[in-house]
């Protein structure tokens, strides 16, 4: 993980939120463009959409680790911008997924109206394009 720093809080409640969705789309990322072997990976749902999980106690810590150190910065607005880098076997950066925090918290603060389900929509939209982008790109170095 890469992070980038420093903006806006987002509103309250929004933190834990955001946490949620990085952690389940990190797994359902290195499932989808198959970084561990598919047996890896569990089916689970999340805002109502079918994800992959790892079932792999050292993976599922160490993803855990990192996305509960940002919970901290995130709700303090000094991290704007998380990026799930992937690499080789030489460590050279072969994908990057960016999540920008303060479009997510925006999005989030204008749907605060409209309730917890808008704010699952819209997340559960970008699970569904993480699922559909494996096809639109090309297999990663082995």
């Amino acid at each position: 993980f890469v992070m980038a720093a420093v903006g806006e809080p987002p509103p309250v409640g929004c933190v834990d939120i955001i946490c949620e969705f990085l952690e389940a789309a990190t797994h359902h990322i290195l499932f989808a463009r198959n970084v561990y072997p598919r047996e890896l990976f569990q089916r689970g749902r999340l805002y109502n959409v079918p994800i992959q999980k790892s079932r792999h106690p050292e993976l599922n810590e160490y993803i855990k680790n990192h996305i509960d150190s940002m919970h901290k910065w995130i709700q303090q607005g000094g991290l704007t911008t998380v990026v799930l880098l992937i690499t080789d076997k030489a460590h050279a950066p072969v994908e990057r997924f960016v999540f920008d925090l303060q479009s997510l918290a925006s999005a989030e603060e204008e749907a605060a109206g409209l309730a917890y389900q808008a704010i699952e929509r819209s997340l559960s939209a970008f699970i569904t394009k993480i699922s559909l982008s494996h096809s639109s790109l090309r297999p990663l170095p082995q």
